[in-house]
């Protein structure tokens, strides 16, 4: 509880000093499961994430929260939703199914993430950069509610050849 009244006083600050974006959010999944079941998640996190996210609302009703999340948290999206989350972010599609993602919940929630930092950036060619980028853009484009980004921080096992790559099939294929 103390660390959620700290959260609301940092991202409180964020919406009162006008932030369009409110970045909030734990790391809630691995690379193959959640960390913790649905029902403790239900318990001992959400209750508080809607504390933040009300907190946020109170001091700036049309922020846009974005909430980050590492890994597999597919079964949580609803209940990011229920709470307020306009945004997911880190979506990895090395973890989670990016059509299922588009297809369940795409009305309702925006994807900030899904090019695969360790399966499209970090060990391919720049040709192969592009054909993900392409493919990712198929999936999560159609009808907006997608922002086009690393599914991570760009670490130094990226080449630049491959973030000049995903630069240019952003440019190429990322338009609406």
């Amino acid at each position: 509880d103390r660390i959620t009244e700290w959260k609301c006083a940092v991202y409180g600050a964020y919406a009162v000093a006008g932030a369009d974006i409110v970045w909030i959010g734990d790391d809630l999944g691995s690379q193959r499961a959640l960390i913790m079941s649905p029902q403790q998640y239900r318990q001992w996190y959400r209750p508080r994430h809607r504390r933040i996210v009300e907190h946020i609302r109170t001091l700036r009703p049309d922020a846009i929260i974005a909430f980050h999340c590492c890994g597999h948290v597919t079964p949580l999206i609803p209940d990011l939703i229920e709470i307020g989350i306009d945004v997911l972010e880190a979506v990895q599609p090395e973890t989670m199914d990016l059509a299922l993602l588009k297809r369940e919940f795409g009305r309702e929630l925006t994807f900030w993430g899904a090019v695969g930092a360790q399966s499209v950036l970090a060990r391919t060619t720049p040709e192969q950069v592009i054909a993900g980028v392409r493919e990712t853009l198929r999936i999560m484009a159609p009808g907006g509610g997608y922002i086009a980004s690393a599914c991570h921080a760009l670490t130094r096992e990226v080449p630049v050849a491959s973030i000049i790559a995903f630069h240019e099939a952003l440019a190429r294929y990322g338009g609406y």
